[in-house]
């Protein structure tokens, strides 16, 4: 099982690379396939899962953004970019974590104002 998510993940990144014409969606310049990796938009070490909540990212620029919260214009991107897609950017936190997490909702609110 645990496979088929991993390709239905990969499926998922491609078709977000594609859709922001094969660029990193932190520096935006040209990300090759080869280079890619997903980047937790809201960090996986916060406690945030990786379903509804990866974009295209090149390695050195995913290990730059460590495990800092995304900026309003991050988040306003990455749901302009899920919804080009029919998928809704929708981070989950992980059910057993005890680390303090913002909830998006938190976050779509900045959004709003």
């Amino acid at each position: 099982m645990g496979r088929i998510k991993r390709d239905h993940q990969y499926q998922t990144l491609k078709r977000l690379h594609n859709a922001i014409d094969g660029k990193c969606y932190l520096c935006m310049c040209d990300l090759d396939e080869d280079d890619m990796t997903k980047d937790h938009v809201f960090p996986k070490s916060l406690g945030y899962t990786i379903t509804r909540n990866m974009m295209p990212a090149h390695k050195k620029c995913n290990l730059e953004k460590g495990d800092r919260f995304p900026t309003v214009e991050e988040i306003e991107f990455a749901c302009n970019v899920y919804d080009s897609i029919y998928l809704t950017f929708s981070p989950r936190t992980i059910p057993e974590s005890k680390l303090f997490t913002k909830p998006i909702e938190h976050f779509i609110n900045l959004l709003a104002a």
